[in-house]
């Protein structure tokens, strides 16, 4: 009826935010007096749920429209001494997008890490916990300079920190005593690390 007040129950989906709000056609924004009760996601502080109120002056049309969440995906600045990409994969698709800084939710996320000269690959952490199934391709630390994570179905916002740790060498050498005035030679081995 002519002027009768409607309440729109904009109600939350899980892992999804409301992305497009319309009424006839004209994009409705969440700063509307209109709106009452509205919730934000607390991750990624897109709303989630509201009521919008509406007085009735003709037909209208709503059109409501959910997307899934999106995620933040940072490499942490301390990821010094090598070069870490960073691409998210559909799960059901299996696209690929190359370097990212978001990811949706459910995406996976590749990690792919290479060490620079003189470095190798220690570990790797996401959200400040070691991952402990990196399994790097030699247990001898100064090879492992190549090597890929796949971290599976995001559901928050991801920091990515690479440990390059600089290469350690053994130096051996032998002194040897061959002087005309020693009846025996003399030799001592030594190990040093650098």
């Amino acid at each position: 009826n002519y002027g009768a007040r409607v309440e729109i129950n904009v109600m939350e989906i899980a892992n999804y935010f409301i992305s497009s709000f319309r009424i006839d056609g004209n994009e409705i924004s969440f700063d509307s007096n209109n709106w009452s009760n509205l919730v934000r996601n607390t991750v990624t502080r897109e709303y989630i749920s509201g009521i919008y109120t509406l007085t009735v002056t003709k037909d209208t049309s709503v059109y409501l429209e959910y997307s899934l969440n999106v995620y933040t995906v940072t490499l942490d600045a301390n990821s010094i001494n090598g070069t870490t990409t960073i691409s998210a994969e559909d799960p059901i698709s299996g696209t690929a997008r190359p370097d990212v800084r978001t990811a949706k939710y459910g995406e996976n996320l590749n990690i792919k890490m290479v060490a620079n000269e003189g470095y190798h690959i220690k570990s790797l952490y996401i959200n400040n916990v070691k991952v402990n199934d990196l399994n790097l391709p030699s247990v001898i630390d100064n090879n492992n300079v190549d090597a890929s994570y796949a971290y599976r179905g995001i559901n928050s916002n991801i920091v990515v920190r690479v440990v390059y740790e600089i290469n350690r060498y053994s130096f051996t050498y032998e002194i040897v005593n061959i002087s005309e005035n020693f009846a025996l030679y003399d030799t001592e081995l030594a190990t040093l690390t650098t």
